[in-house]
């Protein structure tokens, strides 16, 4: 077994030895336990060997094999209560960063790394972040084949969801089957290799019939054949973009008997993708990136936002928003 008496400990991860070098002797100068690794396999191995608590783990996120973000997720998930700070020269904003990771840019100076170390070592607050998500735990199951799975729940898993992930869509199946709880939701790639995101859907949904579905894919959704409690979200999209339209599915919409309840006045009733238009509208988005929202083309939003107008008889956008409060579907 690995032991280091040193009060904090840090689990430093680099390929450059040379880097490697110069950073080990600032932490250990600093009075830091240290424990260095040339990649991702190498620093799981002497973590599981190291018989202590490990404060502190400063990865490189370009590493050989296990990549540092696919580390740091594997190890948030092992060890909560460790700190995480990646290293880096690609730029913060095209990273999908767990809430309560922190990022620092190379080149760096020597004091600012051994002051972001002592600001994170320093910190009382407990890793787990109050939720920004749902009130109430919910559990999603989340299906993707392309690589984005691990990075974007560990994203999801910042709003307190329970989020059950899985790579195939025969995975997805075993998975749900395993499960004795509710699934709340199902977020799934179209393009899965061993199945199609649609035939996994009506599979689960056979068995789960008020669950929700939430399809991604850089096919167009106007070629899909959607059902009413079926929603989609265009590829590439931003990993808040997800959460936000996950928590608008899970806290906004009303389930009645596995299908969405429309919302209207007198007798007029609005479709689901009407409903899914208005809460655009009323929470600010223009025609175009509504259709870019829900992967439409601009004529059929046009086509929506007439409709909607038509129906409630409202023909001026600060109607429909205020429509939209009145309905509960956005807050004032």
């Amino acid at each position: 077994m690995i032991s280091i008496s040193v009060g904090n400990t840090i689990l430093f991860v680099h390929k450059d030895g040379s880097f490697q070098d110069v950073v080990a002797g600032l932490l250990t100068g600093s009075g830091h336990g240290l424990i260095t690794a040339s990649d991702g396999a190498d620093a799981l191995r002497k973590a599981s060997a190291f018989d202590g608590a490990i404060q502190l783990l400063l990865a490189a996120v370009e590493l050989p094999g296990i990549t540092g973000m696919e580390l740091a997720i594997q190890f948030n998930r092992e060890r909560p209560d460790t700190k995480i700070l990646l290293i880096s020269e690609l730029d913060s904003g095209i990273l999908t960063l767990h809430k309560n990771w922190q990022f620092l840019p190379k080149p760096f100076v020597a004091s600012l790394l051994r002051d972001k170390i002592r600001d994170l070592l320093s910190e009382q607050e407990s890793s787990q972040i109050a939720s920004s998500g749902p009130s109430s735990p919910k559990t999603i199951l989340f299906a993707e084949g392309k690589g984005l799975r691990q990075s974007v729940a560990a994203s999801l898993r910042r709003g307190d969801w329970q989020v059950i992930v899985a790579g195939t869509g025969a995975e997805a199946l075993r998975k749900a089957a395993d499960f004795a709880g509710t699934i709340h939701l199902l977020a799934a790639n179209l393009d899965i290799a061993d199945m199609p995101g649609v035939e996994l859907a009506q599979r689960l949904h056979a068995e789960r019939p008020g669950m929700e579905t939430l399809l991604f894919s850089a096919v167009e959704s106007g070629t899909l054949i959607l059902g009413d409690v079926w929603h989609f979200l265009p590829v590439p999209f931003e990993t808040e973009i997800l959460r936000l339209e996950i928590i608008g599915l899970l806290e906004r919409t009303n389930q009645l008997n596995g299908r969405y309840s429309t919302v209207g006045i007198s007798s007029q009733k609005l479709t689901q993708r009407e409903v899914q238009v208005l809460k655009l509208i009323a929470g600010g988005s223009g025609t175009k990136q509504i259709a870019a929202r829900l992967g439409i083309a601009f004529k059929t939003a046009v086509g929506h936002r007439s409709s909607l107008m038509k129906k409630l008889d409202i023909h001026d956008i600060a109607g429909l928003v205020h429509y939209a409060i009145r309905a509960g579907l956005i807050h004032s």
